[in-house]
């Protein structure tokens, strides 16, 4: 009985002391878009462009000189891709971006990174980074934007991205919509938030999004903007961290990629 009471003791003073030399990861950033359309060639203009440089600063909590991981639905598709001006703007705005259309990454490789841009895959649905590298990426300080909206399947694209999202208290809603293929049929947004991901904007363009709402499994999940109708469009969820004890017990079997700590 001694003996096992000392070792509790010891290893309780041994993850102590790996929590101590490990700088804490800053809270990460998540914001869900109903529309993976709207920073496309085809739909993008200024605007657009001056809300994913927005986008960018809020996720990586940087003004500029991050580095961005751009996840492209499609390299065929003007509809589905990343627009010149939304890349041209994200680089003038002093962020390193690299755009693929690989979603074969690991935590570790994802570390290198301070913020996501992400959906599904347009030409092989759905696919999408594997849902526990983002976690863990989130989890240790990074940002993620989410979108949906690509089609052609609502449901199954719902699917596929809800199983990264849910957990975080917001989730793709697949139900019916008014739009082409059931989805919402949103094609303009003036914008009535104050957020700061809208400074600067008083409309932004899309193309036929999937709508949001609440998970109610987390309280720092907000939908910021919704539609005429109370059609949840763009939402966020701040400070994300890992759960009580994760950390340091993670520390200990050399399971958790750490982002370095942010200034």
């Amino acid at each position: 009985m001694v003996r096992t009471a000392l070792t509790a003791i010891g290893m309780l003073s041994l993850i102590a002391s790996a929590q101590a030399g490990l700088a804490q990861p800053t809270g990460g950033r998540l914001v869900a878009g109903h529309d993976a359309n709207v920073l496309s060639t085809y739909t993008a203009r200024d605007q657009e462009a001056r809300f994913a440089v927005n986008i960018a600063r809020f996720i990586t909590q940087q003004h500029t000189g991050g580095n961005l991981l751009l996840i492209e639905p499609s390299i065929t598709s003007t509809l589905h891709d990343y627009s010149p001006i939304v890349e041209q703007s994200l680089s003038s705005a002093g962020f390193n971006i690299t755009v693929t259309q690989n979603t074969n990454w690991t935590a570790e490789e994802l570390a290198s990174f301070d913020g996501i841009f992400v959906g599904t895959i347009f030409d092989q649905p759905y696919r999408s980074v594997e849902k526990g590298a983002l976690d863990t990426f989130l989890t240790s300080g990074g940002g993620v934007y989410l979108f949906s909206g690509m089609g052609p399947d609502r449901e199954g694209e719902a699917n596929a991205l809800n199983t990264f999202l849910t957990p975080y208290g917001l989730l793709f809603d697949s139900s019916q919509g008014p739009g082409n293929g059931g989805y919402n049929g949103i094609y303009n947004t003036s914008i009535t938030s104050d957020h700061e991901l809208f400074d600067g904007i008083t409309a932004l363009r899309s193309a036929n999004g999937q709508n949001l709402r609440f998970n109610e499994s987390n309280f720092n999940a907000r939908i910021i903007q919704a539609g005429l109708q109370g059609e949840g469009l763009y939402g966020v969820v701040t400070n994300i961290v890992p759960a009580p004890g994760v950390i340091a017990l993670s520390s200990i079997g050399g399971l958790l990629v750490l982002r370095r700590k942010r200034a």
